[in-house]
């Protein structure tokens, strides 16, 4: 099979103030949420192309600093194909950890950890959340050690044709070399499922 299609991303953050650096536009942060809406089409038949399908996704983003010790971060959003053949291998755009709006800054925030490709993409359609919390006084503010920087706690959920619903919480450590995560998520197909996530930083 091959896949030649037509994309169209637009993204839109209202009072997103931003500065001209030798001619490079630089943002800054802004207080309201990101608005991203992606359209995409197969175009059959192009260079030999055999997709023939077409999708929207929105999504909405926002990184808050709720106050000196705490963040919140959080995701959401949908996603349908409006018309869909046989094709096995178009993904929604979304559940790709690489694509994301510019201020989703890490590979935790906004990904499902424990969830297995198959069931997304075989759905005509999702709505999906995120939640993340993070702090360095969620469980160990009286303990701090060189060993722990900032703590985190997830929250994910996800409605398709596969899965109603999906849930996953996870709790995380971090400081200037790792990153640690426990996850735990549920289906009514596969009951509890249990993973750990370690992301090493010692060349950053």
């Amino acid at each position: 099979n091959r896949d030649v299609a037509a994309n169209i991303t637009f993204s839109y953050t209202p009072h997103q103030k931003y500065y001209v650096d030798e001619f490079r536009k630089v943002r800054l942060t802004s207080t309201w949420p990101t608005f991203v809406v992606n359209f995409e089409r197969g175009i059959k038949g192009l260079l030999g192309s055999t997709s023939n399908y077409e999708k929207w996704e929105v999504m909405v983003t926002q990184d808050l600093r709720l106050d000196a010790l705490h963040r919140l971060i959080w995701k959401s959003g949908g996603g349908l194909f409006t018309s869909r053949f046989e094709n096995r291998f178009v993904q929604y755009e979304y559940f790709n950890s690489g694509i994301s709006a510019y201020n989703w800054d890490d590979d935790s925030s906004g990904v499902f950890q424990l969830l297995r490709r198959r069931y997304y993409n075989n759905s005509n359609h999702y709505l999906r959340g995120h939640l993340v919390l993070e702090s360095p006084t969620i469980l160990f503010g009286n303990v701090r050690t060189m060993m722990i920087r900032n703590e985190r706690l997830y929250f994910n959920i996800l409605g398709c044709e596969q899965l109603v619903p999906y849930v996953e919480i996870g709790y995380g450590i971090s400081n200037a070399m790792f990153d640690l995560s426990v996850f735990s998520s549920y289906m009514k197909e596969e009951n509890f499922q249990f993973g750990l996530k370690v992301s090493l930083s010692i060349f950053d």
